[in-house]
């Protein structure tokens, strides 16, 4: 899987990106697992502070866009602090990837279906035993 990692509006420090790391790509990783992808996955990060006069509200800003087969996923969040903006968008991320893993898996389900019933042979049909 690739990432890249985008700050606006700030430096991003060792502690911080360790913290992104764990949070957001650990996370990702862990849930794209098992899937057999054929192109690898791209996450694209941006943390932001939005403004520089303002002191108080939702300042901190983190985007998360997660590029994967058919498949476009996006997180977005906005909070007082940054760790907590990260936070939120990893909660947000991470439901949008189970549903789409569980939209592929529900797929694969109805396509055996559909294969088992075209398999079956009619009772009518009988066995010649010598």
């Amino acid at each position: 899987m690739k990432f890249n990692l985008k700050t606006t509006g700030f430096r991003i420090d060792g502690p911080l990106r360790v913290y992104v790391d764990s949070k957001i790509v650990r996370t990702v990783a862990k849930l794209l697992r098992d899937e057999n992808l054929v192109k690898p996955a791209s996450l694209d990060i941006e943390i932001e502070r939005e403004t520089r006069h303002h002191q108080k509200g939702r300042i901190w800003r983190a985007e998360v866009n997660l590029v994967l087969p058919k498949a476009f996923l996006r997180a977005e969040a906005e909070a007082e602090d940054i760790r907590s903006a990260i936070d939120m968008v990893e909660a947000e991320l991470s439901a949008e990837l189970r549903k789409y893993k569980e939209k592929r898996a529900d797929k694969n389900r109805r396509r055996q279906r559909i294969i088992r019933e075209e398999l079956k042979v009619d009772p009518s049909a009988r066995i010649k035993r010598r």
